[in-house]
């Protein structure tokens, strides 16, 4: 598949889209499109860059569900 992109020389072409990424960090893409509209490539923090997701979330845990906190008796059989 290709994917619309706006180099840093500001021409628009097309590339394959496995050659985004790489092309990103490179610094040869400025912008890409998607199908909501066109993406500004950050100079830094874009998802999976290793300077992002090396430094871990420092936030508030939420992925653990309601469930997980229930406590079941062990009497219980019921399942």
């Amino acid at each position: 598949m290709y994917i619309q992109i706006r180099d840093n020389t500001g021409t628009e072409r097309f590339i394959e889209e496995e050659h985004l990424e790489t092309s990103i960090v490179s610094g040869e893409v400025v912008a890409f499109r998607r199908s909501d509209g066109w993406i500004t490539v950050p100079s830094e923090q874009l998802r999976g860059n290793a300077k992002t997701t090396s430094k871990g979330y420092r936030g508030q845990e939420r992925r653990r569900s309601l469930l997980s906190k229930r406590r079941i008796p062990s009497g219980d059989t019921s399942s």
